[in-house]
């Protein structure tokens, strides 16, 4: 895992060309909070991301469960979800938003059940 500090360091630390001195395991890391970023995004973008505390790290920001599109989206109020572009809910950690929209999608929660967010957050 490269932390928030750590992160930093890396980019305060950053070798001739751009190149960052990193251990394999930071590299991996880094390279699955970049693959939950939007494809526009660069391998630079999601080290950056991580230093200014706004990586989600094993959260993808879009996936299909159960044939249904889910989208989480990270704010300063905690972790937004989207199922089918509705918004569902406002979770605090990642296995939250992870467990309901794993909840919502295989009918365990029913969509006519859900309220929304200022009522019931995860």
């Amino acid at each position: 895992m490269v932390t928030q500090q750590r992160a930093q360091d890396i980019l305060r630390n950053q070798g001739p060309f751009g190149r960052l001195d990193l251990t394999p395991e930071e590299d991996v890391f880094i390279r699955r909070v970049w693959a939950s970023m939007p494809g526009w995004t660069c391998y630079y973008d999601a080290v950056t991301r991580i230093a200014k505390g706004e990586a989600l790290g094993e959260l993808p920001r879009s996936m299909r469960l159960h044939g249904h599109e889910v989208v989480t989206h990270l704010t300063d109020e905690g972790i937004k979800v989207y199922i089918d572009d509705r918004y569902e809910a406002l979770c605090q950690t990642e296995e939250a938003a992870l467990g309901f929209a794993r909840k919502a999608c295989s009918g365990e929660i029913r969509k006519s059940s859900l309220v929304p967010v200022e009522a019931s957050p995860c």
